[in-house]
């Protein structure tokens, strides 16, 4: 008894020892994968948030060249149409015409030019002491007209100018002849162009700005409004010294980044700023940094988390490894018997997923067979693998001349050049391809669909082809389009009766007893237009009225005498009468239907004929 209670204890001890060993180890791997992470990732924060900051920089850069090139853009626009003009004004100089007669002959070429190029609105040339020689398109304002004498050859660009609430941007051109100051050009362009290659939000954070502007006294103008859906107010002084300190360094040709310490304010507190080249403008891409570094504390998150999840399954393999190792001997058999149950669990299991597999088998064959659309499943070279016996009757079904040289050959014979098949198509482009299908011979058409049948490595070996017979929507679809387009037409007859005959009496005196047959008519046309109404709502009358006719002996006189009736008032500009011989014959026809279509000729004559 006293050996059974030492060998006891013993395991118990054993047992105690085993358990600390485990959690010892556990921890220690934890802490030391905390650490090293802890480590690694620091330094990338830091890199990843400068990674942020060149993009913001390299933004406001790539906005920079856009508006470069815009700029140079319509200078050159200016410059070659100033040189079309100075070409066609020299011999015109030599009649010595007058101003009034240089405009007659210009004008219309400048209103051409601006038609042709677009962007311009408004061209103004001016003698070389500031006299308006010719303009065309929006004059330019007095703040830009010309005040000085021009001393070079070059196209400057002005500021944005806001005329009837919209920017526009002028270029000046100085027009020289043997350093002879000849004439002085104004191309006035629209901004809203500039202002959206400023304003792109392709690259803009959710917060962020860009701004286009300039210095004027040791203040920022900035020249458009910022993110879209903000008051447009132009040409507005800088609300933030951030902005001056950084527009100042622009215009002087620096680019970099500017921070300023947080506030409660909604200004951005990180601000990249770049030059205009050639022109002492500059550009600003504003962001708070929140937003910048949004896409780094999100990666920085991630990083942690995943962390976390390594160190636990680090600590917990390690867990998991010395536990069964340091309680092997104790824990051997219980492991042998485990063993063989679950090997007697995974043979229950396997037995009874093959019988799965036969009835799931047997259930999918079953369907198949069942559907009613015709279904094939065909190989990559276009034979069929399997198909259904939906499929089999709708290849019986058709003629020889949709497999005529040309044609898609569906299942079989199978052109690899054939562009309007849809099972080349899909082979071309692995996706669901669809097509339609005449068959003339019954005429029936079938909705073909291919789907692609792709592998695990997902390679293309096939595909599942469906034909669905739409011969009945088709028809009905016909007939619907037919019954909408007749009652359509049916209903502007009546109307453009009735409006004839209510103009004229509120527009002419009438004897009351042409009052009551005029009346009469509106309430006949009224009651017309009705009855159209409700057949057009109930689709079964319409088509029973449209197929259907009673035929029966008419008088064509009448018929003719009471559309003229109908019609006599109908219009200002025509008058109807009627001219037929007496005596004629009988004949045998709908005298409604044929009402029908004199009145839908006579309103027709009137609504489209001259006067």
């Amino acid at each position: 008894m006293m050996k059974s209670l030492a060998g006891q204890s013993g395991r118990q001890n054993l047992e105690r020892l085993r358990q600390k060993t485990v959690v010892c180890a556990a921890i220690y791997t934890l802490a030391a994968l905390l650490i090293i992470s802890a480590i690694s990732v620091i330094p990338l924060v830091d890199r990843l948030k400068a990674s942020e900051e060149a993009s913001l920089l390299q933004d406001a850069r790539i906005r920079a060249i856009a508006v470069t090139e815009y700029l140079d853009r319509i200078t050159s626009i200016a410059s070659q149409t100033s040189l079309h003009l100075s070409h066609a004004m020299t011999p015109l100089r030599q009649l010595q015409l007058s101003p009034t007669e240089l405009r007659q002959q210009l004008g219309p070429r400048l209103r051409d030019t601006i038609l042709q190029v677009g962007e311009v609105a408004g061209i103004s040339r001016f003698e070389a002491d500031g006299r308006l020689l010719i303009q065309a398109g929006i004059p330019i304002p007095a703040p830009a007209l010309p005040s000085r004498p021009v001393l070079h050859e070059e196209p400057s660009i002005a500021p944005p100018m806001v005329i009837d609430q919209r920017p526009y941007i002028t270029v000046k051109l100085a027009i020289f002849d043997q350093d002879q100051h000849l004439w002085t050009d104004l191309y006035l362009f629209e901004a809203t162009k500039l202002q959206g290659i400023v304003w792109n939000p392709a690259t803009l954070k959710p917060g962020g700005d860009a701004l286009l502007g300039r210095m004027t006294e040791q203040q920022a103008e900035i020249f458009f409004p910022g993110r879209l859906g903000e008051l447009e107010v132009y040409n507005a002084a800088a609300d933030l010294p951030l902005f001056n300190s950084a527009m100042q360094a622009a215009v002087k040709g620096e680019t970099g980044l500017l921070r300023r310490d947080r506030t409660a304010d909604r200004h951005p507190d990180i601000l990249a700023f770049t030059p205009i080249p050639h022109i002492n403008w500059g550009l600003l891409v504003t962001t708070d940094q929140a937003d910048l570094y949004a896409e780094v504390y999100r990666l920085l998150f991630s990083v942690i988390g995943i962390v976390a999840l390594l160190a636990a399954a680090g600590g917990g393999g390690i867990f998991l490894l010395l536990r069964p190792l340091t309680g092997k001997v104790l824990v051997y058999s219980a492991e042998l018997e485990t063993l063989n149950d679950e090997l007697k669990q995974q043979a229950a299991e396997r037995k009874q997923a093959l019988e799965d597999l036969r009835h799931s088998e047997r259930e999918w064959a079953q369907t198949f067979e069942a559907i009613t659309d015709a279904v094939a499943i065909l190989d990559v070279q276009g034979r069929v693998l399997k198909m259904n016996r939906a499929n089999t009757s709708f290849l019986a079904s058709l003629s020889a001349d949709i497999f005529a040289a040309g044609r898609c050959k569906v299942h079989f014979g199978l052109e690899p050049s054939t562009e309007i098949c849809p099972f080349t198509q899909m082979l071309k482009t692995r996706s669901p391809e669809f097509g339609e299908l005449y068959e003339p011979t019954n005429d029936r058409y079938y909705q073909v669909a291919i789907y692609p049948l792709l592998d695990e490595e997902g390679e293309l070996w096939g595909g599942v082809h469906i034909a669905q017979d739409i011969t009945e929507q088709k028809k009905l679809e016909h007939l619907k389009d037919e019954m909408i387009s007749s009652v359509s037409h049916e209903m502007r007859t009546p109307l453009t009766a009735m409006l004839g005959f209510v103009e004229y009496l509120l527009e002419n005196p009438v004897p009351p007893e042409q009052q009551r047959e005029f009346l009469q008519t509106v309430q006949r046309e009224t009651e017309r237009l009705n009855e159209l109404i409700s057949s057009f709502l109930d689709l079964q009358r319409l088509q029973s009225q449209l197929e259907s006719y009673r035929l029966e002996p008419l008088i064509v006189e009448d018929l003719l005498r009471e559309g003229v009736h109908l019609f006599a008032v109908a219009s200002k500009k025509h008058q109807v009468s009627l001219h037929a011989s007496s005596g004629l014959p009988l004949v045998s026809g709908d005298g409604k239907r044929l009402q029908q279509v004199l009145k839908n000729l006579l309103s027709n004559a009137i609504r489209y004929s001259p006067e």
